[in-house]
């Protein structure tokens, strides 16, 4: 079948309209409900209708999850995507939101624009997709890669592979750990720095943070804001919490991609580790 028949029926499938919209609309003044969202798409003078249209056609994880398997056809397949033909396969669009649902006559004038969001064309190695197909979450992990597919080139791609390869049981991922990862390796400057230098430096900064903000609770435990301002401290947004858990990413990172642990008990990491794989 042809993918852009594939693409076509996918989206006869329909398309869910978030909850956020509501309240999204409510903060620009109008009050509206799931009956009005047809209207606003059927009259283009509507003052929301450029709003409603980005929002509820716009290609975010849950939708690529649905279409990451004709991606990954393509990416084997080198099949070039005809966005126009997708329209020849189709006439109508379903939304829905919960048990409600309507149908509208397919407009080209977002559902193009719509399709090319996605950007179908982008591709990441082969390598990349049959590194996940043992994963429970591949279908995320995939369609995260695909979103962020340009962040992930040469040198960035070895670290993602090689990560993805050591993610099956015992070490499996989790869809926040992988987000973490995902995020620390784009944001990686390969040609500035080599990636044990880069990891390195998150490690003292995420060390840093995390001591910081555990001083800043236990003094607030027993001191008003105003006090500790005045004493030169800094409330910090940072949430003990949270950082703990993201210093758990880092260390998980460290053992997929089989770094140097020393490096965190060196920076006093505050986690209780078994001493023979830091020793390694």
């Amino acid at each position: 079948m042809k993918i852009e028949k594939q693409i076509a029926e996918e989206l006869e499938l329909g398309i869910d309209v978030e909850k956020g919209i509501f309240s999204y609309c409510g903060s620009l003044g109008f009050d509206i409900k799931f009956t009005d969202i047809r209207n606003i798409l059927n009259d283009n003078q509507h003052e929301l209708y450029e709003d409603i249209t980005a929002l509820i056609f716009s290609p975010d994880l849950n939708l690529r999850k649905r279409f990451v398997k004709i991606w990954k056809t393509m990416i084997f397949s080198m099949e070039k995507l005809n966005y126009p033909e997708v329209l020849e396969f189709m006439e109508n669009i379903t939304i829905s939101y919960g048990n409600e649902k309507f149908t509208i006559p397919l407009n080209e004038n977002f559902i193009l624009p719509f399709l090319k969001k996605f950007k179908f064309e982008r591709k990441v190695g082969k390598e990349v997709v049959e590194a996940t197909l043992n994963l429970e979450e591949s279908d995320f992990i995939l369609a995260r890669i695909w979103a962020d597919g340009d962040l992930i080139k040469d040198e960035k791609e070895k670290i993602l592979v090689k990560y993805l390869k050591n993610c099956s049981i015992p070490h499996f991922v989790s869809t926040e750990e992988f987000i973490f990862f995902l995020n620390t390796v784009t944001g990686w400057n390969h040609e500035k720095d080599t990636f044990d230098k880069y990891f390195g430096r998150l490690v003292h900064i995420y060390s840093k943070a995390y001591r910081n903000s555990i001083e800043t609770e236990n003094f607030l435990k027993n001191n008003n804001v105003e006090t500790y301002m005045v004493q030169g401290g800094r409330v910090l947004a940072s949430n003990p919490v949270k950082l703990s858990e993201q210093k758990h990413h880092l260390w998980n990172m460290a053992v997929k991609l089989d770094l140097n642990k020393k490096i965190f008990t060196a920076d006093g990491f505050d986690m209780v580790f078994d001493k023979n794989i830091i020793a390694d």
